[in-house]
């Protein structure tokens, strides 16, 4: 019995012994990493996320080379590797034969407007690229408007979905959100995301920052899960917002934001996502993205694991907090009175 641990500072996956019975249990026995033997450099670049097809395979993303590696668990190889086309692939999950890859870095379609013949919005020109950046790059943030708005031909690919069995790429979904940094799947195949949803086509013309946060509502994200039916072909995202929308802002205490860390419970009754902008863990209904409770857990909590029971409900969830080096664990069993608990 073994499993990974990721370290992206080293570019390598250490395997750790967990066998009680081993006489190497919780030593690393091996290390994974792929070295380019010519120039001796490592193409295992930043490896952030692992998951389990079975015994014998495994995933790794590497987020700089938005590449998911394939290893072979029995000899600690890398034995292939899945382009993905989008920036910066982190959180990944496999269930019922299926891989999930979520790329962090997405976008919203946004762009600047620009200076060509056929106006991208329609409007008078804002950006002329070629004077601001190639004749007279050391004015560039200076005397124009900048007027960002939303071009539905730009890319966004967020969510790819692969079978395990031959590796191949079976769905890709766009739209999914803008910083996407955790993802769960349920045994009926919805995928959930927690995500940040960048709000900066609201801006408009703004010439200041001031003006821009105004704007804004100083409100520069939406906090989301998003919420993708992949049970057979992957549908249309749906949003759960964390947070009223403007103009309406949360009271003082309730905010969610930069939804991080979640996980569903094995019976798929319970969502639990980490707040790691506001100290919180949150139980929510998976059915209707109604939020059932909040309890503060440390500093900036991120990772989650959830205990189940036999029946598949969820009694505990442990929170790893990073600005505080501490784990808290909450009492989730009546997840609309979710408790925390001393160790």
């Amino acid at each position: 019995m073994k499993f990974g641990w990721r370290t992206h500072i080293s570019d390598t996956v250490s395997v750790i012994d967990s066998d009680p019975d081993s006489p190497t249990l919780h030593h690393v026995i091996a290390t994974v990493q792929s070295v380019d033997p010519v120039g001796f450099s490592t193409d295992f670049d930043e490896p952030v996320g692992i998951a389990f097809a079975s015994n014998q395979k495994a995933y790794v993303s590497l987020g700089p080379d938005n590449e998911i590696a394939v290893v072979d668990v029995g000899s600690y190889a890398v034995t292939g590797r899945l382009p993905i086309r989008a920036q910066e692939p982190r959180a990944i999950a496999v269930r019922d034969g299926r891989l999930y890859v979520i790329a962090f870095e997405s976008n919203n379609q946004s762009q600047l407007s620009g200076c060509t013949q056929e106006k991208i919005d329609g409007d008078t020109c804002t950006f002329d690229a070629v004077e601001h950046v190639f004749n007279n790059n050391n004015v560039l943030s200076l005397n124009y408007e900048a007027d960002i708005i939303k071009n539905p031909l730009v890319p966004d690919r967020d969510l790819f979905v692969f079978d395990t069995a031959t590796d191949q790429l079976v769905a890709t979904v766009n739209t999914v959100g803008t910083l996407l940094y955790g993802l769960a799947v349920d045994g009926n195949g919805r995928v959930f995301v927690v995500q940040a949803d960048a709000r900066n086509d609201e801006n408009g013309r703004a010439r200041t920052l001031q003006e821009g946060l105004v704007e804004m509502e100083s409100r520069a994200f939406f906090n989301r899960i998003t919420r993708v039916d992949c049970q057979s072909n992957c549908g249309a995202p749906e949003f759960f917002d964390l947070e009223p929308l403007p103009p309406v802002h949360p009271d003082e205490g309730m905010a969610l934001a930069t939804p991080f860390g979640i996980q569903i419970s094995e019976d798929d009754s319970t969502l639990v996502a980490t707040a790691a902008g506001s100290n919180k863990l949150v139980t929510i209904d998976p059915d209707t993205g109604a939020i059932l409770d909040r309890v503060d857990v440390g500093g900036i909590p991120r990772g989650i694991a959830l205990q189940s029971t036999e029946q598949g409900a969820p009694p505990t969830a442990w929170v790893l907090n990073v600005g505080d080096n501490s784990v808290a664990i909450v009492d989730v069993s009546a997840p609309a009175r979710a408790v925390e608990r001393s160790p």
